[in-house]
């Protein structure tokens, strides 16, 4: 009130939700995080309050346990009251939730528009303001206004994938032949690097972001030699997909292609590792474009876009490869039999997919959150 500046340490997150106007997180003497409390809290997997633990993936603006109350329909009470009622029909009352659309804030109950619990939810709390609805939701989070219109730096290297890549691959293994393919395979490696390589410098990168991507490299290589004695049940492209929805488009094309490189000196190397990674870099970036700027990233939509990923692309990918490996004319019938021939393992493919993804989704990217958070990694 005075005009002053007070600055506290704690470790009481509550306490900093609802008394700060600003949160920071230190790490190694250096600000790893920063924004009002609700940017802040409702960004963090571990280090938020309980309330906003909660409240993810229904109402992700609610970071205290007021905020929870008045989307309930309540009023909170200093004193620690009755909660719970609206004052007119002392009965509970709760918000609506658009489920269908992930990350949305929530939508006050018909008759509830002008009472008192919209408004203080409604109604900023400090200077950060906890503002309800998308507007402002986006007007507080710059970075999040359009989250499916990534920038573009992130759709370079799915171009690159689509239209470079598949040409080297076709090309290369058509002119120099299939006993050239690891020089093809270092020149796809180095056609997905090159945009991931361009946004990782443009900042001053630590060695510690190169150790989380070349671990996330290592658990996806492992996975494959664990389950090799199971045909197409592996986790590499759920292991891709978190990758890529994790850290960003970049990120996900350059795990995928690296773990399909890498892992094929286990399961031998040949004419058919440029396509490997050719298809595993593909659902990486994709991933990365689809859900890397979305605040709340759905299980089942992860799932859903893990059969996609399977059948769609890496079986639409690998299938006619094995046509071009050893074909020099193909026919429309020859590519609808390679895809009839290779539907049942794309099949159980997506199957293995979609269940990593469901057991290991979540845990994955909230370790990997706290890791960014902890350590100030940040991609893209």
């Amino acid at each position: 009130d005075a005009g002053k500046t007070i600055v506290i340490a704690s470790h009481d997150m509550e306490f900093c939700a609802c008394c700060a106007d600003e949160v920071a997180m230190l790490f190694d003497g250096a600000i790893v995080s920063y924004g009002t409390p609700e940017e802040f809290f409702s960004q963090n997997s571990f280090y938020t309050t309980a309330a906003a633990k909660m409240a993810r993936g229904v109402c992700p603006r609610a970071v205290t346990e007021d905020d929870i109350v008045a989307i309930c329909g309540g009023i909170p009470l200093p004193d620690g009251g009755p909660r719970g009622t609206d004052t007119q029909s002392e009965t509970p009352v709760c918000y609506t939730v658009d489920f269908n659309t992930p990350g949305t804030d929530c939508v006050p109950p018909s008759g509830l528009a002008d009472s008192g619990a919209n408004a203080g939810y409604a109604q900023n709390r400090h200077a950060g303001g906890l503002k309800s609805g998308n507007a402002a939701h986006a007007a507080s989070n710059p970075s999040e206004s359009t989250p499916h219109a990534a920038g573009k730096h992130r759709v370079i290297p799915l171009l690159a994938l689509l239209f470079i890549v598949p040409l080297t691959v076709y090309f290369g293994l058509r002119f120099f032949g299939a006993r050239r393919y690891l020089l093809i395979s270092l020149l796809v490696m180095a056609e997905i690097a090159i945009p991931f390589a361009a946004s990782f410098e443009t900042r001053r990168p630590r060695a510690r972001e190169l150790v989380l991507i070349a671990s996330l490299c290592a658990i996806a290589i492992a996975g494959r030699a664990a389950f090799s004695m199971l045909p197409q049940f592996k986790p590499v492209l759920a292991i891709v997909i978190i990758s890529g929805a994790a850290l960003g488009a970049e990120a996900g094309a350059f795990i995928g292609a690296v773990t399909m490189l890498v892992s094929n000196i286990l399961f031998s190397q040949g004419s058919w590792t440029p396509w490997q990674m050719l298809a595993a870099g593909v659902v990486g970036a994709a991933a990365g474009l689809i859900f890397y700027r979305r605040t709340v990233k759905s299980r089942a939509a992860l799932c859903v876009f893990g059969v996609f990923a399977a059948v769609v692309i890496y079986g639409g990918i690998m299938n006619p490869a094995s046509l071009f490996m050893v074909q020099d004319v193909i026919t429309r019938e020859m590519l609808a039999a390679a895809y009839i021939s290779g539907l049942p393992m794309d099949m159980l493919h997506a199957f293995a997919t979609a269940l990593f993804l469901f057991v290991l989704a979540r845990p994955m990217i909230e370790k990997i959150d706290r890791i960014k958070v902890k350590y100030g990694v940040v991609f893209a």
